[in-house]
């Protein structure tokens, strides 16, 4: 009889565990419930964009979204240029079908490619939403799952390296984006010995990535010329490329006197001359 209940209370929280797995992974879903169509519901994955809802409910394929120096909130796109997306995009990116419940791979290198799972065919967004954030193809490159570390079953135990920063690795504890990571206090990752090195020059699987605070953070110049740091923001830092820079890792430079880097025409401007929300805090 204990053994029956024992085995009627593990089902209980097996069924609990489940529910509450399944109520985590909907909060990554568009939430058309209740709306009427052409009703706007948030992005779950990004709180700079929303969706339409349609018929029986349904949503748009693809996300909208908001004008610069807007998010969305309260069913509407709001002024504004902080805020937290409803679901973590990394909870989502994945470059092996590992979760059934995710019917879609990345592809580790390039953010407009991702696969189906279920038939293997690799798909490429389209220009209008060109960056695949682990969910769907949207505008927002900061939510790309391309260039991320990644952990496979034969990496368990071991580590991987960082594919921006030549300096970082990551320890496997698991399948997955790992989370535990380490940097070199000197020298680089050397990829064959696993370990820091000071002769082993810098390598890069990917460079100039936007990160999620839509900045590139480390910079390899790849032309001259000069380069903002923070794109569709104006800031005060930004990249300077000479011709024997080429092919270097860079730092930010900085503009003087309260003034912004504008994006666009890439000259130090008074922040009122940029049509994007500062950035310089």
């Amino acid at each position: 009889m204990a053994t029956v209940s024992l085995a009627i209370v593990l089902l209980l929280v097996l069924v609990v565990l489940v529910s509450m797995a399944r109520i985590t992974r909907d909060k990554c879903e568009p939430d058309c419930t209740g709306k009427q169509p052409g009703d706007m519901v948030a992005d779950p994955m990004n709180c700079r964009q929303f969706y339409f809802c349609l018929d029986g409910g349904s949503y748009t394929e693809t996300p909208f979204p908001c004008n610069p120096g807007t998010i969305f909130s309260e069913e509407k796109c709001v002024p504004g240029d902080d805020c937290v997306p409803l679901c973590n995009k990394r909870s989502l990116c994945q470059f092996e079908c590992i979760d059934v419940e995710i019917s879609k791979k990345a592809d580790q290198y390039d953010c407009t490619v991702y696969s189906d799972c279920a038939s293997g065919r690799s798909f490429k967004c389209p220009s209008e939403s060109p960056f695949f954030d682990g969910h769907s193809c949207q505008t927002d490159e900061q939510r790309c799952c391309s260039c991320s570390p990644f952990c496979r079953k034969s990496d368990a135990g071991h580590f991987v390296i960082d594919m921006v920063d030549c300096k970082k690795r990551y320890y496997c504890t698991e399948i997955g984006i790992p989370q535990y990571a380490s940097t070199c206090s000197s020298g680089n990752v050397d990829i064959l010995s696993d370990s820091c090195s000071e002769t082993t020059p810098c390598v890069t699987l990917c460079t100039n990535v936007v990160g999620p605070n839509g900045c590139i953070d480390i910079f390899t110049c790849e032309e001259s010329g000069y380069f903002a740091k923070c794109r569709g923001k104006c800031g005060p830092e930004y990249y300077h490329c000479t011709n024997k820079d080429i092919g270097n890792i860079v730092s930010s430079s900085k503009c003087t006197d309260g003034n912004v880097f504008h994006p666009e025409t890439h000259l130090c401007v008074d922040p009122s001359k940029c049509p994007f929300q500062d950035a310089s805090e």
